[in-house]
């Protein structure tokens, strides 16, 4: 769990310099690479989560 932790920590980082690199030189480079850490966190995010829910199922049966 603290590996997830930290990864989500780093994905918050990089997206948030993402943007703030975007606001600062306005090339659409840096905000394409801060949606692209943001959705592919938040797929991580989700498969990590069903397998916690699928694993919590077979237990119970």
């Amino acid at each position: 769990m603290l590996a997830l932790r930290i990864a989500a920590i780093l994905a918050v980082l990089a997206t948030a310099a993402g943007i703030v690199l975007y606001l600062l030189t306005r090339d659409r480079k840096y905000l394409r690479f801060a949606f692209q850490v943001f959705k592919y966190a938040v797929i991580f995010a989700l498969l990590v989560f069903g397998l916690l829910l699928l694993e919590r199922a077979i237990v119970l049966v």
